[in-house]
């Protein structure tokens, strides 16, 4: 019995001693170093990979995933500038030792960018209006040759997968719109990443984009910014819906005459109200005050030509105004893709007008006769139209947007009407009316507002 005790002790001491000796290999543990520290450096730098124990499987993940068994295999130090990433200049190297009879290695990362003599040069961003249309252009440009820009439109951050430009790109959509654009060259620094904040109102509908330019008129030379004008003179329909009265306007049988029997004030309450119900800023208040509702301005604002000069126009706000003069006048010339006619559109009144001649006396539907260059109809007849200035002889000399001067009785009136003449149809006629005068079936008018893209800011650049 002795013997068959002493016989199993030991072997069960030869059996833990086994145990214990491979325990005691198996708990051997990897440790995988990599020489190179994370930064910047030329792109012949090597990434230098050891391990603490001989024959150790290394794998090498440049991806951003951890590595296993399948990743690439390392054997020899390996140079920055072969894996980094040339469009973001960046690469996340990481790797991993194995070895059957040892447990793995932690997973080691590094980040690295390689440095170069060349920087490639910011992008520039621009939006511009399409002419007529509700749609903007955006442009990139850089000025590093045969560099690649890559964008994103919707404030996201740039990656290799942001689109590439390659051309003009139409925007059709409005509100904040956020720009964000990057160059990059082969072997070259990435540029740094160029940003730009743009507001873009939502235009009315049958307004017509005027780009900004030059009106030349004796001794005048104004410029002018660009801004919207309705297709259309103001319709009756159009009169009604906003002023939710038809009391002390005559309503032809058909909604598409234009409005008339309406005075310079009755315009001005015509803009800022169309403005309110599409919810914009309204241009016009009252006596310095910040009321732009006209019902909410005092009894009888309106009856008075010597108000007129009570009321102010805010040319920053988004919403509705009448034009001026000189707007009116380069509108009608047919703006930068005019061609220096007679009337508003061709040199042959027949086609563009009515007036007296023509028209059987009567006034006529909006848009029945052909536009102009811009898309714009009956600016040479049918309705002669209020302006916004104060009539005075053209100043002289250079102006930017001018207004016309503060004081004054009567108001510019531009354009033929059905019961005009000739002469008083051209783009370049013009004659004035008091404000209060309502009793000319003769006159209407139509709206112009700001050009609708806003710069929220010059942008930033990060790197």
């Amino acid at each position: 019995m002795k013997i068959t005790m002493i016989c199993l002790l030991v072997l069960i001491s030869a059996l833990l001693c086994v145990a214990c000796e491979k325990t005691t290999e198996l708990e051997k543990v990897l440790v995988l170093s990599i020489l190179t520290e994370s930064g910047s450096y030329p792109d012949s730098m090597e990434i230098v990979v050891s391990c603490n124990i001989d024959g150790a499987d290394i794998r090498y993940t440049i991806n951003g995933s951890d590595p296993d068994l399948d990743s690439e295999a390392y054997s020899s130090p390996i140079k920055i500038g072969d894996i980094v990433n040339p469009e973001m200049n960046f690469v996340s190297f990481k790797a991993k030792a194995f070895r059957d009879d040892c447990i793995s290695s932690l997973t080691v990362s590094r980040e690295y960018s390689c440095i170069s003599e060349h920087t490639v040069v910011t992008p520039e961003i621009s939006l511009a209006l399409e002419t007529g249309q509700a749609m903007a252009t955006l442009s990139l440009s850089c000025a590093t040759p045969d560099a690649m820009i890559r964008y994103t439109i919707n404030g996201t951050e740039l990656n290799n997968m942001s689109p590439i430009y390659q051309h003009p790109i139409t925007i059709s959509r409005f509100g904040t719109i956020v720009i964000k654009a990057k160059a990059f060259k082969q072997d070259w620094i990435p540029s740094e990443c160029a940003e730009r904040w743009f507001f873009i109102l939502h235009p009315a509908q049958d307004m017509v984009l005027i780009e900004g330019g030059d009106v030349v008129i004796d001794t005048l030379n104004a410029r002018l910014n660009s801004y919207y004008m309705d297709k259309r003179e103001v319709s009756q329909t159009d009169y009604y819906t906003v002023m939710a009265s038809a009391d002390d306007v005559y309503l032809p049988s058909k909604g598409d005459y234009p409005v008339y029997y309406v005075s310079w004030f009755d315009a001005v309450a015509y803009c800022n109200k169309r403005s309110l119900l599409e919810r914009i800023t309204p241009c016009y208040t009252y006596n310095n005050t910040s009321v732009t509702n006209p019902d909410s301005w005092p009894e009888g604002w309106n009856t008075n030509d010597a108000n007129s000069t009570n009321i102010s126009c805010n040319w920053d706000a988004p919403g509705y105004r009448l034009p001026t003069e000189m707007e009116w006048m380069f509108a009608a010339s047919g703006g930068a893709l005019g061609h220096n006619y007679q009337f508003s559109g061709c040199d042959s009144i027949y086609s563009v007008a009515w007036y007296d001649e023509n028209s059987g006396s009567s006034v006529h539907e909006v848009a029945t006769k052909e536009p102009n260059e811009l898309g714009i109809y009956d600016l040479s007849g049918n309705l002669s139209e209020w302006c916004w200035d104060i009539f005075a002889p053209y100043p002289s000399g250079p102006q930017v947007n001018p207004h016309g001067p503060s004081t004054g009785s009567q108001r510019v009136i531009r354009g033929g009407s059905w019961y005009s003449p000739e002469e008083m149809c051209q783009v370049t006629a013009r004659s004035s009316g008091l404000p209060t005068q309502n009793q000319a079936a003769s006159i209407g008018f139509r709206c112009v507002k700001k050009q609708w893209i806003l710069p929220l800011s010059q942008g930033k650049k990060n790197k």
